[in-house]
């Protein structure tokens, strides 16, 4: 007999990380009944990556409205997904990470006696504030799911500390790095599509891509971000910046008011997930304070500066291919101009093996849920 699963997807990066594990369920059909609920918390960001891997999204709901508080867009999703979980009632709730559509998905699933398996199981900063909501989000997850796929030995010794049952914790590594070996089979397949309005790109230019979205680094944080960046580049004759700018209102208003003009400094939109994947491999290094390109990086070889002042991946900086920079202005210099002129250090960062994942994950989570399947 099937088991009835409902894959709960919110954000882009949720898709992303996710869409590996759906098509593997998907390929054995004899075993899985899949259906993928989309949120509505990103709107097209989603569904470029779903276009991206070919995922067929079955259940659309609508969470998102303009202006909406963080308690508001909780409630909604609690509401919409309590409604769908009661309908379909579904053997397992698959999601992922640590999104306020994961956090409702795991809660409604609970309420209703649905059982809850949770991909990237066991980050903590052990900072409830940072970052906010994502701490307490997968933390909470964390108390209902009933099988923690975790991405590394830290993140399944930080579920032990909690009390979680030995037989319920799988070591699988991170399915980013299975996200990022399909995507690189897509784009081979066919020219990278890149946006048309980076006129500084060309081969005698290396590339700093930024992102910057946490509400903890709203205003001050993204200030500080913005004002290093333009110091930097008085510094160093042969870069220019590359932003990847968030739709968010308090991230766009910050970004575009302190870097308009810039003639080094190109502000894009977000991409779809191909050409941000080719703008990735294009880079000669990243700075972020989004968690999953803190994964992502590693995996082509792409050195990670971390603009935050803790980091639920410390892996990777104890690995060596990223490093914490913090939020303060005088910091975030410091590592672009370390990065940037020191060659030995460039290298050490660059040749650092991914200590994510080999690929597997994917394979590993539909083996593991196979196993429940008889039980």
């Amino acid at each position: 007999m099937k088991q009835s699963i409902i894959c709960v997807i919110g954000t882009r990066p949720e898709a992303i990380k996710m869409a590996p594990v759906i098509k593997t369920l998907r390929n054995q059909g004899a075993d899985f009944d899949v259906k993928i609920c989309a949120t509505g918390q990103h709107g097209q960001m989603l569904s470029d990556v779903m276009d991206f891997f070919n995922v067929r999204t079955d259940i659309t709901l609508n969470v998102l409205k303009p202006g909406q508080s963080l308690s508001e867009l909780t409630s909604r999703a609690i509401e919409e997904m309590g409604v769908l979980f009661a309908g379909e009632r579904p053997d397992w709730v698959l999601l992922q990470g640590d999104t306020t559509s994961a956090f409702a998905a795991s809660y409604c699933a609970f309420l209703s006696g649905c059982k809850i398996a949770h991909v990237e199981a066991g980050l903590r900063t052990f900072n409830k504030y940072a970052p906010f909501p994502e701490e307490i989000n997968r933390r909470m997850i964390g108390v209902v799911a009933d099988l923690h796929f975790a991405p590394t030995p830290r993140s399944v010794a930080a579920l032990r500390s909690e009390g979680v049952p030995e037989s319920s914790i799988y070591l699988t590594g991170n399915t980013i790095v299975d996200a990022l070996r399909d995507a690189s089979m897509i784009l081979e397949a066919k020219a990278p599509q890149l946006p048309d309005d980076l006129p500084l790109i060309d081969d005698s230019t290396k590339i700093v891509l930024v992102t910057s979205h946490r509400r903890e680094n709203h205003e001050r944080g993204l200030a500080n971000i913005c004002n290093a960046l333009k110091k930097f580049l008085t510094r160093v004759p042969d870069y220019q910046v590359l932003f990847q700018v968030h739709p968010n209102p308090a991230v766009k208003s910050v970004i575009t008011s302190l870097l308009t003009g810039n003639k080094r400094i190109t502000l894009i939109d977000p991409q779809p997930y191909g050409a941000f994947v080719s703008l990735m491999r294009r880079s000669h290094f990243i700075l972020t304070d989004s968690g999953g390109i803190q994964e992502e990086g590693p995996s082509l070889g792409k050195p990670v500066l971390v603009a935050r002042d803790n980091t639920e991946r410390p892996e990777g900086i104890e690995a060596g291919c990223a490093e914490l920079v913090g939020t303060q202005e005088e910091s975030i210099l410091e590592g672009l101009m370390s990065v940037a002129t020191c060659n030995d250090k460039y290298r050490r960062m660059a040749s650092v093996v991914n200590p994510y994942g080999d690929g597997t994950s994917s394979a590993q989570i539909a083996e593991i849920l196979r196993t429940y399947l008889h039980q």
